[in-house]
């Protein structure tokens, strides 16, 4: 007994299982994008960071240098 499928059932397995692959195949895709995305704005971040962390370690250096300088009275006065 030789049992064998319809060409046409074959047919809309083919095209079922083809519309499945590309539907997955798409969408594995977009969330590859996603998640890199993702990652590059995670690593722009902690670069935010640490440049953020650096300009106020030198405004606080700077602050903490010139501190204790104080201007000599009105320097307008002293040009005329």
């Amino acid at each position: 007994m030789t049992e064998y499928m319809n060409p046409f059932t074959i047919f809309l397995l083919s095209v079922f299982g083809a519309g499945i692959g590309a539907y997955f195949g798409s969408y594995l895709r977009e969330k590859g994008k996603n998640v890199a995305t993702h990652e590059d704005i995670d690593k722009i971040v902690e670069e935010l960071r640490k440049t953020t962390k650096a300009a106020e370690d030198i405004k606080l250096k700077s602050r903490a240098g010139y501190g204790s300088v104080r201007p000599a009275g009105n320097l307008s006065a002293s040009f005329t």
